[in-house]
This record gives structure tokens, sequence and C-alpha cells, in this order.
């Protein structure tokens, strides 16, 4: 089975002369389908502009994003068409992403209505509902407006709207990193629900490899512009072998003294194993 999105050798960089900025240098990763791959990395590290570039709001400079083995960068409306239905973004703050002035039923219809989904209006309405209390809301819920929700029920709203047209992939931009922790695990679970429940494919992208660990089966980290290290993300959260990684689970807040002990246990052990290496090189 091919992958669903195939992300080859993409660069892009901003500015010109010196002050030209590389974002992102020979990025290649996929997401395959049915899965949730997660692509971590710190504020500045590239994941923004992949985003862009995925979504079609950036070109790059080089490189090519596949879409279903699809170029995401051929012309034609009917496809870019399909694409805005079949790849919808989860963006990070729900109170932002949300028009304050619509009612929850018009946020949702609207993809609907601009994908000639459901028909008639009602059958619309009956959409909304249903999604609505799949996402653990309730159809009484449709003449509201955002601002009478929590956090957490904006984004649960956010991605019953990214499922009303029916997607096949959900980009996910630091969906949680918005809400209270309670909160974050409840929209992590629906998540995870979602995608098992529907066959979805996920692109989660984070900072927090504590949240990663939860939801995602692959891992890609990025560090200035390019991916560092990838594979299994029980592997590489457990067994980090790029320095980069294990700086980042360093910085997760581990409540458990011995799971503290553990860590170090396993970051001295590399880093001998690192110095190692390297005399046996110089040797």
């Amino acid at each position: 089975m091919s992958s669903i999105l195939e992300v080859r050798s993409l660069s892009k960089s901003f500015g010109r002369g010196r002050r030209r900025s590389q974002a992102l240098d020979d990025v290649s990763f996929t997401v395959e389908p049915g899965t949730i791959t997660g692509l971590v990395g710190e504020s500045g590290s590239g994941k923004t502009t992949i985003i862009r570039c995925i979504m079609g709001l950036e070109s790059a400079d080089s490189g090519e994003i596949l879409f279903e083995g699809e170029s995401l960068a051929k012309s034609g409306f009917n496809h870019r068409r399909r694409l805005a239905k079949d790849v919808q973004l989860v963006f990070q703050d729900p109170t932002a992403s949300l028009n304050p002035r619509m009612r929850v039923e018009d946020i949702i219809c609207e993809g609907m209505i601009v994908h000639e989904l459901y028909g008639d209006a009602a059958r619309r309405r009956e959409e909304a509902g249903r999604l609505l209390e799949m996402v653990g809301l309730a159809e009484r819920d449709l003449p509201r407006y955002p601002a009478s929700f929590s956090g957490g029920q904006r984004q649960r709203i956010a991605i019953a709207r990214a499922l009303a047209v029916q997607p096949k992939l959900l980009v996910c931009d630091e969906p949680v990193s918005a809400l209270d922790v309670s909160v974050q695990a409840q929209v992590l679970g629906l998540l995870v629900d979602m995608q098992r429940d529907l066959n979805l494919s996920l692109l989660f992208v984070a900072h927090n490899l504590a949240v990663v660990k939860q939801v995602c089966s692959v891992v890609h980290v990025l560090n200035r512009g390019r991916i560092v290290e990838s594979g299994d993300a029980g592997t590489v959260l457990s067994q980090p072998a790029d320095p980069y990684t294990q700086s980042l689970l360093e910085a997760v807040p581990v409540p458990d003294p011995e799971v503290a002990k553990e860590r170090l246990a396993v970051r001295l052990a590399a880093r001998a194993a690192r110095r190692a290496a390297a005399e046996g090189t110089t040797a």
C-alpha cells in the first residue's frame, strides 16, 4: 500500500543575501494510510513551514509533496478542490480558528456547502448534529456561538468541522498546546478514537514528546529544518539516537525519580558509546 502523504527532499528558504534563512533543508518523510505520524521539533524547527507547504500556503524552493501519489503542485481547479476536501487542518488555537460571529451549525456546515455534500439544509443540519455527538457535544449546541464554549469544547467543534467534509488526512498543528493539561488528554483520546473509527490518517505536529508518545505510532524529529531521527515512536522516544532528540526528552518533566534515574543511565550509556566510537575512529 502506497503512502497517503509523501514529502520528498523539501527545501524552503526565506529572505535574500545575508538575511537568507534556510527553513527546510532536504526534508523527506511519509504518512502511511490509517496511521498517526508525529512530526516533532522546537519552535523554529520548520514544522509550521512544512504545514504551510502541505496546505498550499507556501511554495517550496525544491522537492515535492505527493498526496495519494499525485503532486500537490499539480495545476487545475478540480484537483485543488479535491485536495481542499481530502486534506483538512486542525489548528493550534481553537479560539482563533472559529469565527465568533457564526453559530456552530454554520461553522460545521460551511465545508459541506462548499463541497456540495449531503444535499439540502435539513440533511446537513442532521449530519452536523451527528458530528457534534461524535466529538462529545450535543445536537442542542448547534445554535450556540463559540464564545459560550470552553477551550476544549471549541477544539472539539474544530475537529467536527474538519470531519464534516469526509477528509482522508488530518493535519493537526499542535492541537492541544493551547489547552489546559486536564483537557489535553480528553482531546487526544478523541483524536485517537476518530482515527480508529473512521480509518483516518493523521499528521500530528507537536513540540511536546510526552503528547506525541501517547498517540503516534511513527515519529520524525525535526531540528533546524532537517529530519535528524525517524522511526517507531516507542523506540525513538525511549532510546533516542540523536543528541537533539535526547535533549527534547530531557526537557519533558519526570515526576517519578526512578524514571529519572533510568533516563539518566540511558543517557550516560549513549554518551559513553559515542565517545568510544569516536575514539575508535581516531585510532
